[in-house]
């Protein structure tokens, strides 16, 4: 395309020089300056052709200005934006014949040129070459255009362009789609939709780290009825159906900026999309794999879309794009670059299982190699990251079979641990002999589908102090995995016994217990739980052995606790005579002076061991798995007699907490959590409706209603964010109890919900949450007094779905919660809509004549067509109720004032008439909030209302005192109910009897999804 800039300045310059080049030497028939002469045959059915203004008007007989092969055609205003009158009109300019020596030559040149209808800007054109000549260039190509077929050309964008292709235009270029390049972030591949005047993104990738204005590169669309896709350089990055195609049929160019070249351009009524057995996507390890099909020999029918630059992130909106391929084996490798943007290990595997999950799902047949994050020069900061990636990586893998590991996690590593610069091209990206290691991996993967065995570290702060070095001290074992968590005691690991057998582990390493002695824990009891680990690991995988590390005798505890140290050694040494498939790691002396006593110099603060001595530690695992002095019955002075473990009461809620500031000393021993500093702790687990009964032994100092400030309590509905958490929060004083929210963006800031008077001090406080409904009382179900919003019983937690449970201590004293019951109580459970229904059936009150048929099996309430009211024995105060109506009235409530068909709440059935409120319905698009008073024709008063489509939708009404709250059943709040706000409230509400009203005429049938009430 410089070729074409270039002759067309010479064209201006000299005309003489451009006559005698457009000159066959020898027949002296005139040739296009860009591409060579077609037959009239392929002119007719391929070419793109285009006349324009002659460049000059001066001509002579002997040497005319000619007109080149190559010519400008412009709107009128071809340098500023186009306006709405110039992009409705568009115009074709041709030129006028020249004067030139040849006629024949003259119209055969000027046949090879595109024609085009200018709707922006200006273009200078030649045989399938265009280059745009000012600013906001739109236009459709004359004479081509396709219901279904292939557009394709070269593009130079000359800048930050939004620069591309545009399909499916109607004749004024006023709707259409493009494929381009994006102006604001030049990597970037764009499918937009352009409809009445509005852009509408419908799909968008990155191309590539290593993209530039300048390069020349081919888009290319293939489209069909509103099937499109979308390639780059011929990998396919976009693929979008839209529902409402485009009408149009016309195609043409679109550039932002001047100097825009397209080459090669390229209709075809066909598409060509193939589909590949073998797909490779990732960063730019795979983009860089120019080798792919040779090192993947193997792979016959085998393609390379990978792109760098690229993070797991990237790649999640990329399945449309997998799923088209319709590969029967898909390698992926990713994640180099996502460690700078500071995404952790966890995120990392997550990402790739939000792409790689669905793919599995539908491709019931593919196979997925997941190629590991391997260590390199440029990465080394990232080193515990890799690892720790790698691990997880390894666990999702053994989820599937159909779920492929290529390990090349130390492939490119000395004998130290360090990369080799040798095996990078610049610390980053592999060689070619490298490429050739990560094939192997890849072939070793597919080959031999294996649970990937690990040698797993698992334990208390030891371990995890260890994680960053322990690959490399143990580097004769195989897969080592350190899942090791700070200041956990033995039971913490009874609870992830399931979390352990996933790693399934060929080693295992465990070490346990400083943290259970100096807190009460009996040597019995720690005895069961290590049992109740090593045995159901054992059960799971049979193959496995331990090393079960014994607790050292340290600085810090060795005053008043070596006896009881001692006599739990003793206790490990009877497991691992008993069970042939544990070996004691003996470190019973291996931190002694002479005289038998610590030698504080090998611990940085009395407890914990100097890296510098963890040798110590690996010589114990070494001679442990060799067989090397191993205890016998001799060696054992406790007895024993059958302990077994003893499942205690919500322990299991207990040790799924997540301490979330590892800087606080959190301590978990059966039921009780014990801290010293400040922090917070979150349940893994979600619980949605549940009863929590606990006791703060000390209680928060502040009052957080004057504060604002979540100091110290119970988290429920809770997710950890940024700054702090998000969700809420229950603070008890001395005499005072508060509900709180926090929406996580400053630091334990919260809002209050609600309070209440606390009667007295250091009880046992019960928590109850279901629905949105929240309750408090003491741990026996006595009320604890007056809510400050006046509700007697309890109060609505707008917007609550669930989340996790934990605690938050933000003081420096010790507290100690004592959790005596957590039940996770399902919404089904307490569901009971057949209790209002049968309180439903036994009232009566039906207007005499009406046909209510009630089945509490199925929770459906049917009519006739006669009319009449079906109200409640009970009166309800605070309550939910899920409900779906199938058919509806013709009346609309808010011009009739009158109410139909309906759910009554709040109300009072006296001598016939109801008088009350009503959800009521019109047609399929309005509810509204109503007040009836009592007349027999139904009238009432309009309260708020909105449109919504609700027909055979599951819809709640919530009412807690007097606020009102309409959402769908699985909590999604309705859009542009009650002029914008998530409730309304109704003066004077005092509760009363729920019902059914139908007094159109016509039948209905209400479901109730579920009825959950407290009063």
């Amino acid at each position: 395309m410089k070729r074409l800039k270039s002759i067309f300045v010479t064209l201006l310059l000299s005309s003489v020089f451009v006559f005698s080049a457009c000159q066959n030497p020898s027949s002296g028939e005139s040739t296009s300056l860009i591409s060579s002469h077609q037959s009239a045959e392929e002119s007719e059915s391929s070419s793109i052709s285009i006349s324009s203004e002659q460049s000059s008007s001066h001509t002579s007989e002997t040497t005319s200005e000619q007109t080149s092969s190559i010519s400008e055609i412009s709107s009128e205003s071809s340098e500023e934006p186009f306006s709405s009158s110039e992009e409705s009109s568009g115009m074709s300019i041709e030129s006028q014949s020249s004067s030139i020596t040849s006629e024949e030559s003259s119209a055969e040149s000027e046949d090879t040129k595109m024609k085009l209808t200018i709707h922006s800007g200006s273009f200078a054109c030649g045989e399938n070459e265009a280059v745009s000549k000012s600013s906001n260039n739109l236009a459709t190509i004359e004479g081509k255009s396709f219901e279904s077929g292939t557009f394709k050309a070269r593009i130079s964008a000359n800048g930050s362009n939004d620069a591309g292709l545009i399909f499916a235009a109607d004749s004024t270029a006023k709707n259409y789609y493009f494929v381009g390049m994006n102006s604001t972030s030049g990597s970037r591949l764009i499918l937009v939709k352009h409809h009445n005047g509005a852009d509408v993104e419908l799909g968008g990738c990155y191309v590539t780290a290593g993209y530039n204005y300048s390069a020349n590169i081919e888009i290319k669309v293939e489209y069909l009825n509103g099937d499109i896709k979308c390639f780059f350089d011929d990998k396919m990055f976009i693929y979008r159906v839209d529902e409402e195609p485009l009408a149009g049929t016309c195609i043409g160019l679109k550039s932002k900026n001047k100097g825009t070249e397209y080459t090669e351009i390229s209709i075809s009524n066909e598409q060509n999309f193939k589909e590949y057995e073998t797909l490779i996507i990732g960063h730019s390890y795979m983009e860089l794999w120019t080798n792919y099909r040779e090192d993947l020999s193997r792979f016959a029918d085998i393609f390379n879309i990978g792109i760098g630059g690229t993070a797991t992130t990237d790649w999640i909106p990329h399945k449309s794009e997998v799923l088209k391929y319709n590969p029967k084996n898909l390698i992926y490798m990713i994640g180099i670059n996502d460690y700078p943007r500071g995404t952790s290990a966890e995120t990392i595997v997550n990402n790739i299982k939000q792409l790689i999950d669905p793919v599995i799902a539908e491709l019931t047949e593919t196979k997925v190699c997941l190629v590991s994050v391997n260590q390199c020069v440029t990465h080394t900061d990232y080193k515990q990251e890799i690892l720790e990636t790698n691990t997880l990586l390894k666990t999702y893998v053994n989820s599937n079979d159909r779920l492929l590991y290529a390990n090349i996690d130390n492939a490119f590593l000395d004998d130290s641990g360090n990369p080799i610069d040798s095996c990078f091209v610049d610390g980053l990206h592999p060689t070619e002999a490298s490429y050739k290691v990560i094939a192997q991996a890849i072939y070793d993967a597919f080959d031999h589908k294996e649970d990937i065995r690990s040698t797993l570290i698992i334990g208390h702060s030891y371990m995890d102090n260890w994680k960053g070095q322990c690959v490399s001290d143990l580097s004769n074992y195989e897969n080592v995995t350190n899942i090791g968590v700070g200041m956990t005691n033995s039971l913490y690991w009874t609870n992830k016994i399931s979390e352990i057998a996933s790693y399934k582990p060929s080693k295992l390493i465990y070490m346990t217990g400083i943290n259970d002695i100096p807190h009460g824990v009996e040597n019995r009891t720690l005895y069961t739980h290590l049992k109740k680990v090593l045995v159901e690991i054992h059960d799971t995988i049979e193959d496995v052995e331990v090393c079960l590390l014994s607790i050292p005798q340290v600085p810090m505890f060795y005053d008043e606790y070596r006896e009881k140290i001692n006599e739990a050694n003793n206790y490990y040494k009877k497991l691992a005579v008993d069970l042939d498939y544990v070996q004691y790691g003996d470190l019973d002396e291996a931190y002694l002076n002479e005289d038998g006593t610590p030698n504080s110099d090998c611990f940085s603060d009395g407890l914990h061991p100097l890296m510098s001595e963890y040798g110590v530690i690996v010589d114990a695992i070494n001679e442990a798995f060799e067989g090397i002095n191993q205890p016998t019955e001799e060696d054992i002075y406790v007895e024993v007699d059958n302990v077994e473990y003893q499942e205690e009461t919500a322990t299991a809620f207990v040790n799924d907490l997540n301490v979330n500031n590892p800087s606080v000393n959190w301590l978990f021993d059966g039921n009780t959590i014990k801290t010293t500093g400040t922090g917070m702790a979150l349940s893994n687990e979600t619980y949605s409706n549940f009863d929590l009964v606990y006791n703060a032994d000390i209680l928060t100092s502040d009052n957080p209603y004057f504060s604002g400030d979540c100091k110290k309590g119970i988290i429920f509905g809770g997710e950890i964010t940024e700054n702090s958490f998000k969700g809420y929060f229950l603070s008890v004083g001395e005499e005072w109890l508060e509900v709180c929210y926090s929406d996580g963006t400053t630091a334990y800031k919260c809002a209050f919900i609600d309070g209440l008077n606390l009667c007295s001090a250091h009880a046992n406080i019960r928590l109850s949450v279901t629905g949105q409904n929240c309750q408090i009382t003491y741990g026996d179900g006595v009320s604890v007094g007056t809510y400050f919003s006046g509700a007697t019983t309890s109060f609505r937690l707008y917007n609550y779905s669930g989340g996790s449970i934990g605690l938050i201590c933000e003081e420096e004293i010790t507290t100690t919660f004592e959790f005596k019951e957590v039940v996770a109580r399902s919404s089904e459970d307490d569901d009971k809509s057949a209790f209002l229904l049968n309180d439903l059936s036994t009232t009566g009150n039906k207007n005499e004549g009406n046909d209510f048929v009630i089945d509490s099996s199925i929770k459906t309430i049917t009519t006739s067509s006669n009319d009449g009211y079906l109200i409640s024995n009970d009166n309800y105060t605070n309550f939910d109720i899920g409900v779906k109506l199938t058919s509806t009235n013709a009346v609309n409530p808010f011009f009739y004032h009158v109410a139909q068909e309906a759910i009554l709440f709040g109300g009072a059935y006296v001598d016939g008439k109801y008088s009350g409120y009503a959800i009521t319905f019109d047609k399929t698009t309005w509810i509204e909030v109503v007040y009836i008073d009592g007349n027999n024709n139904n009238a009432c008063t309009f309260i708020d209302g909105w449109n919504i489509e609700f027909l055979n939708k599951d819809l709640v009404l919530s009412v807690s005192s007097s606020n009102v709250y309409l959402s769908m059943l699985d909590g999604t709040a309705i859009p542009n109910t009650f002029n914008g706000n998530s409730s309304i409230s109704i003066d004077n509400y005092n509760g009363g009897k729920i019902g059914i009203l139908s007094y159109d005429g016509e039948p209905s049938t209400y479901i109730l999804n579920s009825f959950i009430y407290s009063n």
